[in-house]
């Protein structure tokens, strides 16, 4: 199992990185929750980013990432200038809708980008006049 860094207490309070001062004796405490894994991964002929919020994945680089037990995380689709976002899959999540998924176990989604349809007059160089 693993797990999760959900904040400081004592002298240090936050969520990320705890630094303090040694001055005099401090009491830290680091709080941790169970966390599971989401796992995305894109399918289809085009391209783009997933993004998670709170943030953690960022889909070209980072594919997945652990979160808290009971989280709920929103996956956000970015197709490139070329593709087009056609829907998501699997945890939770399908259509072309938002995805929010509920962190109660390890969970993968996939997300489907496909090229865009080409015109082919506008491919082939043509030229005219619409009436």
């Amino acid at each position: 199992m693993a797990f999760h860094l959900v904040d400081w207490d004592g002298d240090c309070t936050g969520i990320d990185t705890c630094t303090i001062s040694m001055s005099k004796a401090k009491k830290v405490m680091a709080n941790f929750a169970a966390a599971t894994t989401l796992t995305t991964e894109k399918s289809g002929n085009g391209n783009g980013v997933i993004t998670s919020a709170p943030s953690g994945i960022s889909c070209g680089a980072d594919c997945s990432e652990n979160y808290v037990q009971g989280s709920q995380i929103n996956l956000a689709a970015a197709p490139d200038v070329n593709s087009i976002f056609a829907g998501w899959s699997g945890g939770g999540c399908s259509g072309i809708g938002s995805c929010t998924v509920t962190m109660d176990a390890a969970k993968s989604v996939t997300t489907t980008f496909t090229l865009k349809p080409v015109d082919p007059l506008f491919e082939a160089g043509v030229v005219g006049v619409v009436e």
